[in-house]
């Protein structure tokens, strides 16, 4: 299990401790959790090691690029890639226990939000949840894969800051089929009420005007990049 974390402090603990309750009850338990601490001026890396969890420094300031940090270090057969602010449940990892016991090759599950969130991101999520279920494209916040399938395919783009997980995505489907679980991930809404509805909108307007000089420029990304809470 690799987490990238930049000042997660506020929600770091909640997320390791679902987890580990999950693991227990999926019968995972034993499985390596890693956090790939991402250069955090507050207190991410001293509360995940309280957690019992691995912590590695990466200092890219690149979600993929730091998930790669952290699956470097890994050793299972498999790699599940955890956002920092998303909560699986005993079921969600029972589900993935099955498929991968079945020998899939990887994929993700639908997404939930896990606490009340405004209409426009409930849309937005729901609008995703079919996108990714029809094209079989797993979202980065919970994204697993066989190992080998991860090294032949050079693992994550660190050219893209963001929609990093849907060239992986693409490039793995090429491997094989990828599985949309039916439980959910239950990740926090929290981007959607740290920015208004005009910086989302101006973010996106941004970007389909120029998808790949947006999406390869970390100053174009404030969004994903900065923390509010």
């Amino acid at each position: 299990m690799v987490i990238p974390a930049y000042n997660e402090a506020k929600r770091i603990r909640a997320t390791l401790a679902a987890l580990q309750l999950s693991l227990r009850e999926s019968g995972l338990e034993g499985a390596e959790v890693i956090v790939a601490d991402d250069s955090s001026t507050d207190e991410t890396a001293a509360l995940a090691r309280e957690m019992g969890a691995t912590v590695v420094h990466s200092g890219k300031r690149n979600i993929g690029g730091t998930r790669n940090v952290g699956a470097a270090v890994a050793t299972g057969e498999y790699l599940l890639f955890l956002d920092a602010d998303t909560l699986v449940s005993p079921a969600l990892l029972g589900e993935l226990r099955a498929h991968m016991e079945r020998g899939a090759l990887g994929g993700g599950a639908r997404i939930a939000f896990s606490e009340p969130s405004v209409w426009w991101a409930e849309w937005i999520v729901s609008l995703w949840n079919s996108y990714s279920r029809l094209s079989r494209t797993p979202a980065g916040s919970f994204f697993f894969m066989r190992r080998e399938a991860f090294e032949k395919v050079g693992g994550f783009d660190e050219r893209w800051y963001v929609s990093e997980e849907l060239h992986l995505g693409k490039a793995l489907k090429k491997l094989g089929k990828l599985v949309i679980l039916r439980e959910a991930a239950a990740t926090s809404p929290r981007k959607a009420h740290e920015f208004t509805w005009r910086e989302h909108l101006r973010f996106y307007w941004i970007g389909l005007r120029a998808p790949i000089r947006t999406l390869q420029d970390p100053e174009k990304l404030e969004i994903w990049y900065t923390r509010r809470d």
